[in-house]
């Protein structure tokens, strides 16, 4: 989400205050970020099903070859 620009990274409470002070006082940019975030979710719809999906046929694979 952070490399997609969906998110403000926060490591202290000035950097949250930062960001909200940009995101209250910027619609643009507030809009930026909202729709960098709704395409990172979109793009990741399904992962885990994906994920879940490659380890069972690893397991499986795992349990054919012994």
């Amino acid at each position: 989400m952070l490399a997609a620009k969906g998110a403000i990274q926060c490591f202290d409470i000035a950097d949250i205050v930062h960001g909200a002070t940009l995101i209250l006082s910027n619609p643009e940019e507030k809009g930026l970020l909202v729709n960098a975030a709704r395409a990172f979710v979109e793009q990741n719809k399904g992962a885990v099903q994906r994920t879940i999906a490659v380890i069972e046929l690893g397991t499986c694979a795992t349990h054919l070859s012994n």
